[in-house]
């Protein structure tokens, strides 16, 4: 947006040879460098970034005020001429000051300048003035759950399944350090479920050699039918975060650098996969025996005790969406739910394998047939993947359970967005977050517990950079995990730039522009 913004301008990010407008690579080392990921210390460096686009004098006119008075610059300009070594003395030095002291990309770069940043909280806890109404009306998100001793326990075999898997991991990453997906992949799986991890294992002991396959075939389909294979469905989401992560088809293929040495398994991580799909074989003969599904199938029929003491209603009283990153998952909880309940349970996934189960019987439906029951509150317990957190609006339904912590941070922000809307039915939604205790997942949430509050208040929601948190801990770096949390800044910079309240804007005075003729005026001037 900033890029279209700035044709024709150079107030926003400068003219040609601002590193702000590229090459892509500068344009990322621009964002390292906001965000405090990456830091420059020679001073003529930073001053490439500084002279173009310079910023306005308003900003600090004791610095960039003098300085564009010292070089001519008018109040229309953007780009300073001058090297620092073209300065004199003083003016040398105030220019070097806002290189090493002024907090220049934190405080000054184009990007804040040029965007107002305002978070949910603001705008729900904030009174408009004309209105006298919050901008956004308010509804609260409790998060039940999260208490240590309220992790699933993992007991006799499905402990040592899940020790295998980390075993297993181990290996992969020792053997070969740079395999990418491939080091974590059955960590994730078997961390969404029993079922997804014993269907992982399975896959690898027969396809592993598969692997430059497995990655062809997802590369070549799209989100929307991705899924709809089931090959790619049972250990596609792994892909899937590597792809979608990836700015082209070369770098999601190098993501899998490292497995050509991984064609074949070694005689131990064989043994150990075939112990743990063993071991997961012998527990899973009763389908339910996973916690996860006792764990939602409890909290469906006799709801949630908070810290209060006081006990929810239950949730499928509420409506409730529950999301997992895969569909094994989703189908195998739902048509387990749909035996129990007298309920039917609706399936929200990609491709056509959206549905409903009635009584453990599967009945096909498109995704518009499910979201008009979901509208209606015909349908009040609804299974998805990660294809129903984008689009879907579930203002009838007020609890969420995630069935499994989407290692990517956005993904979990998208799910609680299904609820979160304007025009939800209840003033105070709710969300489970479960998890294996002792799993990858769970120690993740130890690592975040103590700063996750104060995280979210920040940013608005869990930025993407702690999704390398989640891989650290699941190779066993935990010292560097601790290193990527403690990195994070105490305050955002958009916060400290933008405390005000909402300016107040005449929208009337609008309405001479709204005209054809002006609209096309006011365009085609410079921005």
């Amino acid at each position: 947006m900033l890029n279209i913004l700035s044709q024709g301008s150079d107030s926003v990010l400068g003219r040609n040879g601002s590193k702000w407008l590229g090459p892509a690579e500068s344009v990322l080392q621009g964002l390292d460098l906001i965000t405090g990921e990456s830091k420059l210390k020679e001073e003529n460096e930073i001053w490439q970034w500084v002279r173009n686009t310079f910023p306005p004098a308003e900003e600090d006119v004791h610095y960039f005020g003098r300085l564009r008075k010292r070089t001519g610059m008018t109040d229309g300009d953007f780009v300073c001429a001058k090297l620092l070594s073209d300065f004199e003395p003083s003016y040398r030095k105030r220019a070097k000051d806002i290189c090493l002291k002024k907090n220049f990309f934190g405080m000054h770069n184009p990007y804040i300048r040029h965007i107002i940043r305002r978070e949910r909280s603001y705008l729900e806890n904030t009174v408009n003035p004309e209105t006298g109404k919050t901008y956004l009306p308010k509804i609260s998100v409790k998060l039940v759950g999260e208490s240590a001793r309220e992790a699933l326990v993992l007991e006799g075999y499905l402990g040592n399944a899940y020790a295998c898997a980390e075993i297993f991991c181990q290996l992969i990453q020792e053997r070969s350090p740079s395999a990418g997906l491939f080091k974590t992949l059955l960590l994730k799986r078997v961390g969404s479920s029993m079922i997804a991890g014993l269907n992982t294992g399975r896959k690898i002991l027969t396809e592993w050699q598969n692997t430059d396959k497995l990655v062809q075939m997802y590369l070549a389909s799209d989100d929307e039918n991705a899924d709809d294979n089931g090959e790619l469905e049972d250990i596609g989401g792994e892909f899937e975060d590597n792809v979608r992560g990836s700015t082209s088809s070369q770098q999601a293929r190098n993501n899998s650098d490292g497995t050509d040495s991984l064609k074949n398994l070694t005689q131990r991580e064989k043994e150990v996969l075939e112990k743990f799909v063993g071991l997961l074989e012998v527990a899973l003969t009763n389908e339910h025996l996973d916690p996860k599904y006792d764990k939602v199938y409890k909290i469906l029929n006799e709801g949630m005790t908070l810290e209060s003491g006081v006990c929810t209603k239950p949730w499928k009283q509420l409506g409730c969406i529950i999301f997992s990153q895969y569909y094994d998952t989703v189908e195998w909880v739902a048509r387990c739910l749909s035996k129990a309940m007298a309920e039917p349970i609706g399936v929200y996934a990609g491709g056509s394998k959206s549905g409903i189960f009635r009584q453990g019987i599967w009945h096909r439906q498109e995704k518009t047939e499910i979201k008009q029951m979901v509208r209606d509150r015909k349908l009040k317990i609804l299974v998805g993947t990660d294809a129903a957190s984008e689009g879907l609006n579930l203002q009838t339904l007020g609890t969420l359970i995630n069935l499994d912590l989407p290692w990517n941070p956005t993904r979990l922000e998208q799910r609680k967005g299904r609820i979160q809307r304007i025009g939800q039915m209840y003033d105070t939604v709710y969300v489970c977050n479960l998890r294996y205790k002792d799993s990858v997942e769970d120690r993740v949430h130890q690592l975040l517990s103590n700063r996750m509050e104060s995280i979210y208040k920040m940013f608005g929601q869990l930025p993407d950079v702690l999704e390398d948190v989640w891989v650290d801990v699941a190779i066993g770096n935990i010292e560097e995990a601790k290193k990527r949390i403690d990195s994070l800044p105490e305050k955002h910079p958009f916060e400290m730039k933008y405390h005000e309240q909402v300016e107040h804007i005449d929208w009337e005075s609008c309405a001479e522009i709204l005209r054809q003729q002006d609209v096309y005026q006011c365009l085609v001037k410079k921005w």
